[in-house]
């Protein structure tokens, strides 16, 4: 499957994705934006990673194993 770039130089990452704590990402469920975000925590195991909390946004977990789930970076 071929994902076009988002206008905003958004692009969806290969599987495995390779985050790095820092990194600003959006979390695609289903084709609907989840949220965008900052890599707070990537787990050892590779099973996931966090997204820092941001005001009303809590901290959030993202499984690397839910094949619903796209990251853009």
């Amino acid at each position: 499957m071929t994902h076009n770039p988002h206008p905003d130089g958004w692009a969806p990452l290969l599987r495995p994705w390779t985050v790095q704590t820092g990194d600003t990402v959006q979390v695609h469920r289903c084709g609907s934006d989840i949220r965008e975000g900052r890599v707070e925590t990537v787990m050892p195991s590779g099973k996931g990673f966090w997204l820092a909390a941001d005001g009303a946004e809590l901290r959030q977990f993202v499984d690397t194993h839910d094949e619903t789930v796209v990251v853009w970076g």
